[in-house]
């Protein structure tokens, strides 16, 4: 026998093992059988979650909040949320009116009125709600635009509020109406 013919009689029972003596087709997958395919199932050292791992870009996109302490646009806007929210707490007896005055300017006409007023209320409700704010830091100075919600009748104020920089935080200088 020559090499080509051992070459071909061997392709040739390759090709015949993978056929049976049936002259049948064979029966189609069920449809369950169509639409799975067999996985690998996890090993003890692989961990199963059902959450996605995090990517690096995921991990870095979440900028942290703003603090009044930063000499910033977003810092002016803390500060002033921050001072809304002492107001509330010397309004609800949760805090003194000099915490209140640790955060304006000796200055500030209209925190002084804010300030009394709050530290006259009854301590069962909250008086002002900040809806949201939009500031302007230019150097040691800042100017924010804010609009908050007087609980009482649920009047809607616009205010602005003019901060100035000093010992490494804002504090409020004065606020009056557009």
């Amino acid at each position: 026998m020559t090499r080509t013919t051992v070459v071909a009689a061997v392709a040739g029972l390759v090709m015949l093992a993978g056929c049976d003596s049936s002259t049948e087709p064979a029966a189609p997958p069920t449809s369950e059988d169509a639409l799975t395919t067999p996985t690998e199932e996890p090993s003890e050292d692989t961990e199963v979650t059902s959450e996605p791992a995090e990517t690096s870009e995921e991990a870095t996109s979440e900028e942290p909040e703003a603090e009044a302490g930063d000499m910033t646009s977003d810092g002016a806007e803390a500060a002033v949320a921050e001072y809304f929210d002492m107001l509330t707490a010397v309004h609800l007896k949760e805090a003194e009116p000099a915490d209140l005055d640790s955060l304006t300017t000796e200055d500030c006409s209209t925190c002084e009125v804010l300030r009394d007023v709050s530290d006259t209320g009854d301590g069962e409700q909250q008086y002002f709600r900040l809806i949201n704010t939009e500031g302007l830091a230019t150097g040691e100075s800042a100017e924010v635009r804010a609009s908050v919600e007087q609980l009482e009748d649920g009047q809607v104020v616009d205010l602005v509020i003019t901060l100035i920089w000093g010992d490494n935080r804002w504090s409020i200088e004065e606020i009056f109406l557009p």
